[in-house]
């Protein structure tokens, strides 16, 4: 009895280290300038053609006008907690589906330790963390099989962010088609996610009805940068020349638990739906400039999936020494981010020095 308990103990404070270690490692960094945080309200309508794309994700700047915080200490504290909580909604989700799973807390570290929470702190003041808790959404409304629920996920995504949406729902449903006959996977008897396409196609007409009332025109958003044939060059060319860093930074130091994933799938089709969902989303992320945001994005529940399945799965667990290298691996290997505008760059790594200018910002409270 004592023994389990300190087991307990131990786990929980490893949970801990792991979040810690998953805000520390990136050094937390606000990249959009200060001019930015209070200058307009929302539907922004003096935006740039090619800054139009900012109104199409709404809830984040909507939650903070509301809550009237005009100051830009005040709205790097709200971002960065919206940011703790999208990395504590899904790691929650892995570990309620580990239930019962002596690799419970494990999940939730690797939850905590992948690229989405990286993502999310070296770009603080930026609207992923609200898409982010609308994939959590999404993934609770699932795991409560109720269709009415993912609907309802379905209008918050629409209104935060339809084409990630649209794009991940569909790598989604790939992922639950490939592990459905695995029977250590959660996904035996749930519904379909395409159950939430009809509220992420209510939510983006309803966000276009706003912004037609409010004279602006929708027509300005993400199209822009697929329209035009030269931001296309630039996208596909940065990741096809900065090609390895691309694949390394797609799921960083999980990437064990992705060959994982496909080692243990035991069929031929199922192999073939996961690599097909695993190549929707690497073709999406490559005609868009923020190669690596993008994947990270759309691949949240592929990827919260994958880790419960590797977990889940007895082949797996009855090598306990392999599970070690899979986590030893998410805690060595930094997330980074390639991306590109005029230049393709490599998010810089130096921790100690964004560390410190970011608790500089929240000095003042």
């Amino acid at each position: 009895m004592i023994t389990r308990i300190r087991l307990h103990w131990v786990a929980l404070v490893a949970m801990c280290v792991a979040v810690a270690w998953a805000v520390i490692r990136v050094g937390p960094r606000i990249p959009f300038p200060d001019s930015w945080f209070g200058q307009e309200k929302w539907p922004y309508p003096n935006l740039e053609a090619v800054q139009a794309y900012k109104r199409s994700s709404p809830i984040g700047y909507l939650l903070a006008e509301t809550l009237h915080l005009d100051q830009s200490t005040w709205l790097v504290l709200f971002y960065f907690v919206a940011s703790i909580v999208a990395m504590l909604l899904i790691a929650t989700w892995v570990w309620l589906e580990l239930a019962g799973s002596s690799q419970r807390s494990r999940g939730f570290r690797l939850a905590v330790l992948a690229p989405l929470p990286g993502l999310l702190f070296m770009t603080i003041g930026g609207y992923d963390p609200f898409t982010a808790i609308g994939m959590g959404l999404a993934l609770f409304a699932w795991r409560r099989n109720s269709k009415l629920l993912m609907a309802a996920a379905g209008v918050y995504l629409g209104i935060q962010h339809f084409e990630q949406a649209v794009v991940a729902i569909l790598v989604w449903t790939l992922a639950v088609m490939a592990l459905r006959g695995d029977g250590a996977a959660p996904v035996r008897s749930r519904i379909s996610p395409l159950w939430a396409y009809p509220g992420v196609l209510a939510g983006k007409i309803a966000l276009l009805a706003v912004l037609s009332l409010n004279g602006v025109d929708a027509s300005e958003g993400r199209l822009f940068w697929l329209q035009s044939s030269e931001w296309l060059r630039r996208a596909v060319s940065g990741a096809v020349g900065f090609a390895p860093v691309f694949v390394l930074s797609l799921f960083a130091g999980l990437w064990v638990i992705v060959v994982l994933g496909f080692v243990l799938t035991p069929e031929r089709r199922s192999r073939l739906l996961l690599g097909a969902s695993l190549a929707i989303a690497v073709a999406f992320s490559v005609i868009t400039l923020d190669h690596t945001r993008v994947f990270v994005m759309v691949s949240i529940p592929l990827i919260s999936i994958l880790i419960v399945s590797v977990l889940s799965n007895e082949r797996a667990t009855s090598q306990p020494q392999l599970l070690l290298v899979a986590e030893a691996m998410a805690w060595i290997v930094v997330p980074m981010t390639l991306q590109g505008t005029d230049n393709v760059y490599v998010d810089p790594m130096n921790f100690l020095d964004q560390g410190i200018m970011f608790l500089q910002q929240l000095v003042p409270i």
